[in-house]
């Protein structure tokens, strides 16, 4: 089996990583942008400590991929 490359676009706005990211995910690497995902707060109920966190949000899905991840790159924009 492969490695498994994970991309992360951290920037705010659409543009701004855009061509790093789209190259990266044209090599293969599986992508996941930042501002399209949906994050609850934590409320601090410390449930996640019991390994389930009460909020049916994008945070467990991109948790999932980091884990399964070889590689990871956090594309970041620069101001």
């Amino acid at each position: 089996m492969g490695k498994e490359c994970l991309v992360i676009d951290c920037s705010p706005r659409a543009v701004s990583c855009a061509e790093i990211a789209r190259r990266a995910s044209e090599a293969g690497f599986e992508r996941a942008t930042l501002r399209e995902l949906d994050f609850a707060p934590c409320d601090g109920c410390a449930a996640c400590k019991s390994g389930c966190c009460p909020h049916e949000d994008d945070a467990a899905r991109l948790w999932r991929r980091l884990r399964e991840a070889s590689v990871v790159l956090f594309v970041t924009p620069l101001y």
